[in-house]
């Protein structure tokens, strides 16, 4: 399993706060956000260990134009569950 994401990377996205049927997307932007901030730092990679909770924010290209984004616990890498 890769431990960095980057922008541009396909994951395993899960809406409904993590109770939905994964759906591949991509990317499109992480920002780290720090614990009890509304706004954090805009990166290209993170570790996926930084990729946990709400200290994580990812927007998400699942396709047709369609743009997401959700919090760090409902992204996996692909090929694995979230």
């Amino acid at each position: 399993m890769k431990s960095t994401l980057y922008t541009g990377d396909t994951v395993i996205w899960r809406g409904d706060f993590g109770s939905a049927p994964g759906v591949e997307a991509t990317v499109s932007a992480i920002e780290l956000v720090e614990e009890g901030s509304k706004y954090g730092e805009e990166v290209e990679s993170a570790p996926w260990s930084s990729i946990v909770g709400r200290r994580a924010v990812i927007s998400l290209n699942i396709g047709n134009g369609q743009e997401w984004w959700a919090y760090g616990s409902q992204v996996s890498p692909k090929g694995t569950q979230a």
